[in-house]
């Protein structure tokens, strides 16, 4: 009984598998919020942050999604973060937040936008995203930005 010999080892064409090609990996988002890194947050200055809720779904202004909206808004009121003021427009809703540092802000409004869409969620009758996109946040530095 002999030895085994070894095998060829087989390259595969450029572009066929495995690899890198063209077109690739993740997609760019052409729309939505940069994954920048946020402003600095203070309890100094208030944050006006915007939420826009996913395509074809109803509209935030109908009485029942904004009773919703007002109830969850009241529920987020915490020590060290604060929804001072907001407004409900068709497609999305601007907040006007105080919160005492970025931890307390981020863990805010995580809370704040999970309990809002499993809310919305509920009363449409569905399952799925209500928010897809990250929030977008600016800090109001001056009284007449606020």
């Amino acid at each position: 009984m002999g030895r085994a010999a070894q095998g060829e080892l087989v390259f595969h064409e450029v572009g066929t598998w495995g690899g890198h090609r063209e077109g690739a990996g993740r997609k760019a988002r052409k729309d939505g919020v940069a994954h920048a890194p946020r402003e600095r947050v203070t309890r100094h200055d208030p944050m006006l942050v915007t939420i826009k809720r996913a395509r074809g779904l109803v509209n935030l202004r109908y009485p029942a999604a904004a009773q919703v909206i007002f109830e969850r808004v009241m529920f987020a009121q915490k020590e060290a973060f604060r929804i001072t003021h907001f407004t409900i427009q068709d497609t999305h809703l601007h907040l006007l937040v105080d919160a005492d540092d970025a931890t307390a802000f981020a863990n805010g409004m995580r809370g704040f936008v999970a309990s809002l869409a499993r809310a919305l969620n509920k009363l449409w009758g569905r399952t799925g995203s209500v928010f897809p996109e990250r929030f977008h946040s600016r800090v109001l530095k001056s009284v007449r930005a606020v």
